[in-house]
């Protein structure tokens, strides 16, 4: 029976925080986005049960693994979960190193982190992930005024800016930024 299969399975319902629009399309997932996520008991993530395991989803916020990726519940006791955004198969320990160099995919250096879904265990198998964005927006809206008809070649430098920085997955602390 399939569905005694999978219980005890780990799948995931999201929802994006603080209602910034900062994704390409605000904040909703798109179609095969990618976290990375860690199961663990205990503080901290210096012996987790699952190391960041790559779950997808459709575009609905519902999340789920496939193959090795895959975690299952602990037959006993309650585990917590955290996850990132945007899933980095690489990943050298529980170091995500961030990166806004290059602003052509914004969705892709969206770094968002959810700590959130703790206590769970096999009988709550629906754990809700609640992301918040890491990183800051600046945008300008720059409009022609008295005299500046033509915005054509118009450039914006930003100077003494960080752009890369590390996200330590066990806090959700940001550090080691450089420009």
């Amino acid at each position: 029976d399939m569905e005694l299969e999978n219980k005890g399975q780990v799948q995931f319902t999201s929802s994006i925080g603080e209602n910034v629009g900062t994704r390409v399309t605000g904040n909703a997932w798109d179609s095969n986005d990618a976290i990375g996520v860690f199961m663990k008991q205990g503080a901290g993530l210096t012996a987790p049960l699952a190391i960041n395991k790559k779950f997808t989803t459709g575009g609905n916020g519902n999340f789920s693994a496939t193959g090795t990726d895959v975690i299952n519940y602990p037959e006993t006791g309650s585990v917590d979960f955290i996850a990132y955004y945007p899933y980095q198969s690489d990943l050298s320990g529980t170091v995500l190193p961030v990166s806004v160099a290059s602003q052509a995919n914004l969705a892709a250096i969206d770094v968002m982190y959810a700590n959130n879904a703790t206590g769970l265990t096999k009988t709550t198998p629906t754990a809700n992930l609640v992301f918040s964005h890491k990183l800051a927006k600046i945008e300008f809206t720059v409009r022609g005024g008295a005299g500046v008809s033509d915005l054509t070649d118009l450039s914006v430098a930003y100077n003494s800016i960080n752009t890369t920085a590390s996200l330590d997955l066990a806090t959700g602390i940001l550090s080691a930024a450089a420009n």
